[in-house]
């Protein structure tokens, strides 16, 4: 189910109050939306892995009186890492999203990713990617447009799908009585345990499923070529 226009609101309310007026964070949790209707895109390459935000179609414009409030803030000027910048400029706020963008989708809050990938793609029109900065430095964080993500991007091929799929989901292993496996997570960089089942057998059968599974979505992924 989409996000109301009431909801996306206090939403943007309660993350502004949070993240750009010094107010401690609350937890937020969405609803996830199921059909909704997807009208833009944003890559974002997290140390060489690429992950994509999806925009719901009231983001960009529902989103404006959020991005001005944004601009506003930052017209006092910003700390981005190490560097007080007294006047941010375009790019400089873009970045200071990107990082925003980051938490974001480390933390699992998709409306705070999804405004956040709608004020770069409005500041920026014809960005198609991020390439993040991990490293500390703010300012390092890129702006891919469509010709530079495509000379830097590539489908995998079956056979390096199947190869990674099936280093991302570990042998089964018997702990106790029971049997499991685990599938790596690659956006919090942790092993997920599966569900622990007493037949070793199916064990082994749902491990083949969740190769299966994690095979079809590298597929459909992007492998990032830059440095």
């Amino acid at each position: 189910m989409r996000h109301s226009c009431r909801e996306l609101k206090e939403a943007r309310d309660g993350l502004f109050n949070s993240l750009f007026s010094g107010a401690p964070q609350g937890t937020i949790t969405p609803r996830q939306p199921s059909g909704s209707l997807i009208v833009d895109e944003l890559y974002v390459v997290l140390e060489g892995r690429v992950h994509r935000v999806d925009l719901e179609a009231d983001v960009l414009t529902d989103g404006q009186d959020f991005f001005a409030r944004m601009d506003a803030d930052m017209d006092r000027g910003w700390q981005m890492s190490r560097e007080w910048v007294e006047h941010p400029d375009r790019l400089a706020r873009c970045q200071i999203a990107a990082d925003r963008l980051v938490q974001a989708m480390l933390a699992g809050n998709r409306t705070l990713a999804m405004l956040m990938a709608g004020y770069i793609l409005d500041r920026m029109p014809g960005t198609v990617a991020v390439v993040a900065d991990t490293t500390g430095e703010m300012s390092a964080t890129e702006f891919l447009d469509a010709a530079a993500w495509q000379a830097n991007t590539r489908r995998p091929t079956a056979e390096e799908a199947a190869a990674q799929a099936e280093r991302e989901v570990s042998p089964v292993h018997k702990v106790g009585k029971v049997y499991r496996h685990a599938v790596y997570d690659r956006l919090a960089g942790r092993w997920v345990e599966s569900d622990a089942v007493a037949d070793p057998e199916q064990a082994e059968r749902l491990r083949a499923a969740a190769v299966a599974r994690r095979r079809e979505e590298l597929l459909s992924a992007t492998l990032w070529l830059g440095g």
